[in-house]
């Protein structure tokens, strides 16, 4: 995320946020309903990257705080984001499953 900052300037905010989104969101992303039962402090790391990840979209300083931002970029916290991704997963699977019973 750091490389992000560096050319922060030179890129729209659009831009900027599908950047954010490509490479470190899908790296977050990948397997994380796995990480249901993860330590709070290994969580936290997670949060602290993605709330890097904020106020390098937003183009803010690192003392902003991150919860407002994460808000108006319409993004989960880590934690919500692992809630909400083991709930689509159920939701899957008991669709499909019930689509195979038809």
């Amino acid at each position: 995320m750091s490389g992000l900052r560096h050319f922060r300037s030179l890129v729209t905010d659009e831009v900027a946020h599908q950047i954010a989104c490509r490479i470190v969101g899908s790296r977050l992303d990948y397997c994380n309903s796995l990480l249901l039962n993860c330590s709070n402090r290994n969580l936290d790391k997670l949060q602290r990257v993605q709330n890097n990840r904020a106020r390098v979209v937003c183009n803010l300083s690192c003392l902003t705080l991150a919860e407002p931002l994460l808000r108006s970029l319409h993004w989960l916290s880590v934690h919500q984001w692992i809630d909400y991704k083991l709930a689509n997963l159920c939701y899957l699977a008991i669709i499909n499953r019930s689509t195979l019973l038809i």
